[in-house]
């Protein structure tokens, strides 16, 4: 111990510096909170309607913009209803389960082109590099929103439009961080002696290239769900997303707006159930960072 002690005293890293050191207490307990208060929340959209049964396309006009918590023409709405009397709650559940398939999805779909163009682009270099960057360039020269409106309104309104849209909106963000883990990692020397004892390229990038990036881009997906949910909603609330009568949290958002002054309640719930998701899932994305890399705290 008195080694160490002399050592660290002059500067110098020893193994008991660069042990990852635990989480203070009051970090944790916040962590924890993220995690739980998310996971109480995915469970209650996959299972909420299950348990509350009501459909979420079901018109009743005679009880119309019902207030929260309020029984009219024999139906309870626990969050009251719009203006075509449809039952908040559900189509604020089904709206949610909505934007978490679609946020997931193109998430996955952009992470899959990204990551194996900028694996191809890292590892092999050359003129495939340049080819790959040059469209990350080019796309990047786009504003994100913008390029997410022109795709859409070229592929029309939809679920499975909308999250092509997304995936190839934001497939540039993996593609930078494989390319930059390629060519980080291509001379090294455990990538060289599997070159050495005849393994292939597609192997060397599945197999000991790819494993060094699945820490990094779980954070970074993790994180861009709550940015595609959020894009989703924008798309979703100009007309460009889901299409009616399909329950969305930003077509919620848009219809309420005829309704803010008599209604209130029909745009508020679906604009801060989308505030309450993104939230926890930016927050827990955070947490999930600290908790995978622990020396960067």
């Amino acid at each position: 111990m008195g080694v160490y002690r002399v050592a660290e005293e002059r500067g110098l890293e020893t193994p008991r510096a660069l042990a990852p050191r635990r989480p203070p207490r009051r970090r944790r307990v916040r962590h924890g909170i993220a995690f739980g208060l998310l996971a109480l929340l995915l469970a209650g959209i996959v299972v909420g309607p299950h348990l509350y049964t009501v459909d979420p396309l079901r018109q009743t006009l005679g009880a119309r913009l019902t207030p929260l918590w309020t029984s009219r023409a024999g139906e309870f709405y626990p969050l009251g209803s719009d203006g075509l009397g449809r039952d908040i709650l559900a189509r604020a559940v089904e709206g949610a389960q909505t934007s978490l398939l679609i946020g997931a999805l193109s998430v996955l779909s952009g992470a899959l082109v990204g990551v194996t163009l900028g694996l191809s682009s890292g590892y092999f270099g050359g003129w495939v590099d340049g080819v790959i960057m040059r469209l990350v360039d080019v796309q990047m020269s786009m504003p994100f929103l913008v390029l997410a409106l022109i795709l859409s309104a070229i592929l029309g309104p939809g679920i499975r439009n909308t999250i092509i849209a997304l995936a190839l909106t934001s497939w540039i963000i993996y593609a930078r961080l494989a390319r930059a883990e390629a060519l980080a990692l291509r001379r090294r020397e455990f990538v060289e002696a599997a070159c050495s004892l005849g393994a292939g390229h597609g192997r060397i990038m599945t197999r000991h290239i790819f494993p060094n990036l699945v820490n990094t881009l779980t954070v970074v997906a993790a994180q861009e769900v709550g940015q595609m949910m959020l894009l989703a909603a924008a798309l979703s609330f100009l007309g460009l997303g889901v299409p009616p009568p399909l329950a969305s949290l930003g077509g919620m958002v848009k219809e309420g707006q005829a309704y803010l002054f008599t209604g209130w309640w029909v745009s508020t719930i679906p604009g801060a159930s989308i505030m309450a998701i993104v939230l926890l899932i930016v927050l827990s994305g955070e947490a999930f960072r600290e908790t995978l890399d622990p020396l960067g705290r």
